[in-house]
């Protein structure tokens, strides 16, 4: 397993598009689904630095990007050189220039280093990141008084196992340090195949503070 050390070296590697893709740069977009982070309820700042854990299809990543406007700079986070792949080359489909990859290479560290990020942001499926220390590790790529939204669940937490509501998964971040810690619950369930038991856990928004 590499160590953090060597993950600094990690890729902002560009893509060649695959045979045949005919978009032109600046008229491409992801179509969004009901299941992206709601962009009306998050603040972020121009000139703001982004985090993007799971970039997914890219549409987080744009929208953020729109946000921070061009001195910004977004940093999209993943797992998978796959779906990172398939990020890159539709951010750069759109003509963004103020995104960035990181690949994560290790099941301890974040691909950055401490104190740099003003936001972070993360859409869904908490529980499947293969990193045991994932609150303190955001807690570290966080400047002081950045801020951080999840777009989950509370049983979606890998490190509150033993958060059963609102107030006790609030309690376990303000152990790790985070504080002013707000849980917003929306009507819609997440959906089962993603956890499938307990059954119908309400999506949150969960934001807090370094």
């Amino acid at each position: 397993m590499l160590g953090y050390q060597a993950q600094n070296s990690c890729n902002d590697y560009s893509c060649s598009p695959p045979a045949g893709a005919n978009e032109k740069a600046g008229e491409f977009r992801i179509q969004p689904s009901k299941y992206n982070i709601p962009f009306d309820l998050i603040e972020i700042n121009e000139d703001a630095v982004v985090v993007n854990i799971v970039s997914g299809l890219g549409y987080e990543i744009l929208k953020a990007s729109e946000k921070t406007g061009t001195n910004g700079k977004v940093i999209g986070v993943d797992f998978s050189p796959a779906m990172m792949y398939r990020a890159r080359y539709n951010v750069e489909k759109t003509g963004c220039k103020n995104v960035f990859f990181r690949e994560v290479f290790s099941r301890k560290f974040l691909p950055l280093g401490a104190n740099v990020t003003d936001i972070l942001i993360f859409n869904k499926l908490l529980n499947k990141v293969p990193i045991k220390n994932l609150f303190s590790e955001i807690y570290r790529i966080l400047k002081p008084g950045g801020v951080f939204y999840i777009y989950d669940n509370i049983a979606g937490c890998p490190d509150c196992s033993n958060a059963s509501s609102k107030n006790s998964y609030i309690q376990i971040l303000n152990a790790f340090g985070f504080k002013d810690v707000i849980i917003r619950e929306f009507t819609e369930n997440t959906p089962a195949d993603e956890y499938p038991s307990p059954k119908n856990l309400k999506t949150a928004l969960i934001r807090g503070e370094k």
